[in-house]
C-alpha cells in the first residue's frame, strides 16, 4: 500500500511533474490537466484512465486523488504513476468526493484547461480537444478572457458499456434559475478553462461545498461572476451505471420514480435557501443587481409566500426538463429549496 501524503503540502506529492510548457513539441498543442477522485473503484479504473490516456490531438497531465479507498484501487494507480510521467498521485484520508476533486483541482496550476473525470466511465478519444475546440471560439468572442465551462451530453450506459440513452443535458441548464432546480450537471463531462478553474479557491465555495457537488460549486458562482456555459448536444463519454456507482443515473422507470420521490420529500429542505442566504450575508455588496435579485428570492422563500409565488410563475426557473422543473416548482411552492 502506498504511503498517506499529507494533502496540506503539495510539494511533497509530485516531485517530479513534467509541465506542459517544458518542450516546444508539447507547448504547441493545448494542454489539459484532468482531476479525478478514486474511492474504492478497482474493476472499472483501468479502462477509465487508459481511455484518458488515448485523448487525441491535446496533451494530457492525469492528477488522481484517491479519498481512501481500502481496495487495490491505490495500487493501480501506484502501478500507472510509475510507467506514465504524466500521472500524478496523492493520498489522502476521507474527506468525500465533492471536497476531494476541489483539493486536487486547486493542487494542479498552470494549465490551459482543466477536467473532471470520474473514475469508472470510458471516454471518447475526442472528448477533450471537441470541448477545448468550443471554450477556445467563445473566448475569441470575448475581449477579456472570462470564465468559460464546456459540458456535453452523454451516453448513459451498463457496467459493460452497452449504451441505454442519451441525455438532453443540454436544454436544462442556461441560468443561475435553472441551476438551482437542477442541482447537478455530471461533472464528468466538464471542462474549463483557467479562469473557470480558478473560481474552484473562491470564497464562496464553502458556503456552497456542503449542498452541492465539486462541479455545481463552480458552475454556481460562474453564474454569480458573469462567466459562460456551453454545452455540446453531442456525448463524448460512456457514463457506466454499474452495482457499485457513488452517484449515477437511474435506468429503470422505477428507479426514476424513486428518484423523483426523494429530489421531492427527501432532498435536504432549505439547503439552496442557506447557502443564498449565506453569500447574501457575506458578500452581497460584491453581487450584480440580476445575481443578488436571485438569491434573495431564494433566501426569502421560506418564510415568504410572494417570493415562492415569484418563483413558481418566473419563465426563467426552469431546466427544459419537464420533470426537473415540475418537481423544483413543488419544492418552491412549499418553501423546501
Amino acid at each position: 500500500m502506498p504511503p498517506i501524503i499529507d494533502q496540506t503540502r503539495p510539494d511533497q506529492t509530485r516531485p517530479d511533474q513534467t509541465r506542459p510548457d517544458q518542450t516546444s513539441l508539447l507547448s504547441q498543442i493545448p494542454s489539459v490537466a484532468v482531476i479525478m477522485s478514486t474511492y474504492n473503484g478497482e474493476k472499472y479504473l483501468s479502462e477509465q484512465i487508459d481511455s484518458i490516456l488515448a485523448q487525441k490531438d491535446v496533451h494530457v497531465e492525469l492528477f488522481i486523488r484517491d479519498d481512501g479507498s481500502t481496495d487495490n484501487t491505490r495500487n493501480i494507480i501506484s502501478d500507472y504513476a510509475e510507467h506514465h510521467r504524466n500521472i500524478h498521485v496523492s493520498y489522502g484520508t476521507n474527506v468525500g468526493f465533492a471536497r476531494s476533486f476541489i483539493q486536487e483541482l486547486l493542487v494542479a496550476s498552470g494549465f490551459e484547461y482543466y477536467a473532471f473525470s470520474d473514475q469508472d466511465d470510458f471516454w471518447l478519444e475526442d472528448k477533450l480537444i471537441k470541448a477545448v475546440e468550443a471554450i477556445k471560439r467563445e473566448e475569441a468572442m470575448n475581449i477579456s478572457k472570462i470564465p468559460v465551462i464546456w459540458h456535453s451530453n452523454l451516453y448513459v450506459s451498463d457496467a459493460s458499456l452497452n449504451i441505454i440513452r442519451k441525455t438532453k443535458l443540454h436544454t436544462r441548464v442556461r441560468s443561475l434559475e435553472s441551476l438551482i432546480f437542477r442541482r447537478s450537471i455530471p461533472g464528468c463531462t466538464t471542462v474549463m478553462n483557467s479562469e473557470a478553474r480558478n473560481l474552484a479557491g473562491h470564497k464562496y465555495i464553502s458556503a456552497l461545498i456542503s449542498s452541492r457537488g465539486h462541479e455545481n460549486c463552480i458552475f454556481y458562482i460562474l453564474y454569480l461572476m458573469g462567466g459562460k456555459v456551453i454545452c455540446s448536444p453531442e456525448a463524448y463519454i460512456y457514463y457506466r451505471q454499474h452495482s457499485h456507482n457513488t452517484i449515477g443515473s437511474p435506468i429503470t422507470f422505477k428507479a426514476r420514480i424513486i428518484r423523483e420521490y426523494k429530489k421531492l420529500f427527501k432532498w435536504q429542505h432549505g439547503s439552496e435557501a442557506g447557502a443564498a442566504q449565506k453569500i447574501l450575508q457575506e458578500y452581497a455588496d460584491e453581487l450584480n443587481p440580476k445575481a443578488r435579485k436571485t438569491l434573495t428570492l431564494i433566501a426569502s422563500h421560506k418564510d415568504n409566500w410572494i417570493s415562492r409565488l415569484r418563483i413558481v410563475l418566473s419563465p426563467k426557473f426552469r431546466t427544459g426538463d419537464f420533470r426537473l422543473t415540475v418537481v423544483g416548482k413543488i419544492r418552491a411552492l412549499f418553501g423546501w429549496l
